[in-house]
């Protein structure tokens, strides 16, 4: 139910999904430094140059960075795909967490 974007510019392309999420949860947290709410990921242009994360040629593996900003109350995501096509992955490190604490205790005890 999500309407396609105005256009594939930065400042226009996430929006759909963002009036969506807004309408359902309400009000987003800012990012502190984006303009907007939602980051853009290209295969072309000025991101490749940035690194390896970037590389869409080498899949970017599974990473918890940027989940919490501080004075954030929680975390949620929302994916949309824009244009072509992706597989994402998802991990609940609530249960993640759970496993280790029951099957490997001392490395819990690490963490």
């Amino acid at each position: 139910g999500v309407e396609p974007p105005e256009g594939l510019e930065n400042e226009v392309v996430g929006a759909p999904l963002e009036r969506l999420v807004g309408s359902v949860i309400g009000r987003l947290n800012q990012h502190p430094v984006r303009s907007t709410r939602y980051g853009v990921m290209r295969t072309r242009g000025a991101s490749q140059e940035a690194g390896a994360d970037y590389d869409h040629t080498n899949p970017l593996s599974m990473h918890t960075d940027h989940s919490v900003y501080n004075g954030t109350p929680g975390y949620i995501q929302f994916m949309y795909q824009a244009q072509g096509s992706v597989r994402s992955k998802v991990c609940d490190g609530i249960a993640l967490t759970e496993y280790f604490r029951v099957h490997h205790p001392e490395e819990f005890r690490l963490l």
